[in-house]
């Protein structure tokens, strides 16, 4: 799992983070143990996994995980609509 990204500004005082899309299928490290894939085999299934099946997200669109009432975690569509609704906010008074 990789981790989150934190973000330059705060939404009601909580910081934010964006939790990664990840591929919906990965290769393993290697076919068996002790036996790898051929070099660059697993990059281009991998990529072709990615262009094929797509990503997944444990955070839903539209939805937040607030931890503790100080930290927000969201997904990146999620944080596209914070960061519109925020600058809006800023902009037009």
């Amino acid at each position: 799992m990789s981790h989150m990204e934190r973000l330059p500004f705060t939404y009601q005082g909580m910081d934010i983070r964006v939790y990664p899309d990840q591929p919906k299928y990965v290769l393993p490290e290697e076919v068996c143990p002790g036996v790898p894939w051929p070099p660059g085999f697993r990059d281009k299934i991998n990529a072709w996994s990615v262009d094929s099946l797509g990503t997944t997200n444990t955070i839903e669109d539209g939805q937040s995980i607030v931890m503790m009432g100080k930290l927000m975690c969201v997904n990146p569509r999620t944080y596209e609509i914070l960061k519109k609704e925020m600058r809006r906010k800023l902009y037009d008074y």
